[in-house]
């Protein structure tokens, strides 16, 4: 949707905060952002995933980036651990000015209007900034900036939700070794074919039929063995039934090692008569 003042049915929503006053004022600041230009690219740009250009709103533009480096993406982006990930509520858009506010006062200092402008069947929130002459809003859960900052255009920065582990935190994920050639990625397989992983801060075994670590089965540091109940256990390359290498579970000889749980709930490790066949893979 562009932003001219043709495609603009406005309808001003008076919620003035820290400022007192309203009316005229608001309705001024409401009309100045409904007809500011956007920062449309060249949709080539986008095409080819420039850095800095993304489609927002059917449209290719270029972004604001200045807010980012203060905003790490909440989502995992790799193989890792199937423990949850932090559900992300959604961020609410006060929390956002508030935090924006705080950790850009440059910006988003001092005394503002806080208002809110239909466009369409949509609703634009936004704040004005005396001191900055900057807007900060908020259409269709996606974050824009105007004024001085972005050279009199309307750009915009990222959606509401990626400033989710910037504001309310996110616990660490954790990630899983990955062996090198190994055509599983992280998984490492046992004597029956369960699948199996290695954590990448503790180095302890995860089982993915368990969905949890084993704490007493842990590697060595810099290594690819380490002991299990007294048990020698090595991480080691074999030949899949596919012709691939893939990692795997075995004692000191090369043998199979399968992991399994006892009616106890115990992992028990137990070394296996058959070797692994490691042609090509050695």
């Amino acid at each position: 949707m562009k932003f001219t003042a043709s495609c603009f049915v406005l309808l001003l929503c008076a919620a003035l905060t820290a400022c007192g006053g309203g009316g005229s004022d608001e309705l001024a600041l409401g009309e100045k952002l409904a007809a500011a230009p956007r920062s449309v690219a060249d949709p080539s740009l986008c095409a080819a995933s420039t850095s800095g250009y993304s489609v927002v709103e059917g449209q290719c533009q270029k972004l604001f980036t200045g807010l980012n480096s203060a905003s790490p993406q909440p989502v995992a982006k790799a193989l890792q651990s199937t423990d949850a990930l932090p559900q992300l509520a959604g961020v609410s858009r006060t929390d956002f000015f508030g935090w924006a506010q705080t950790f850009f006062p440059a910006w988003f200092g001092g005394t503002y209007v806080e208002s809110s402008i239909a466009v369409g069947y949509d609703t634009f929130f936004f704040r004005y900034y005396y001191a900055s002459g900057n807007y900060l809003g908020v259409l269709n859960g996606y974050v824009y900036i105007y004024g001085p900052l972005t050279g009199w255009v309307v750009a915009p920065v990222a959606s509401l939700d990626y400033f989710y582990c910037a504001i309310y935190g996110c616990a660490p994920t954790r990630t899983f070794i990955t062996w090198t050639g190994n055509a599983n990625g992280v998984v490492v397989k046992d004597a029956n074919n369960e699948s199996f992983a290695f954590y990448s801060d503790s180095r302890c075994l995860y089982s993915y039929a368990r969905e949890q670590e084993t704490t007493n089965f842990c590697l060595s540091a810099g290594r690819a063995d380490g002991y299990f109940a007294g048990v020698y256990v090595q991480v080691m390359a074999a030949t899949s039934t596919t012709g691939g290498c893939i990692a795997v579970l075995a004692d000191w000889y090369g043998r199979q090692v399968d992991i399994y749980t006892n009616s106890a709930g115990i992992q028990i490790v137990s070394p296996q008569s058959g070797y692994w066949q490691t042609y090509g893979c050695s």
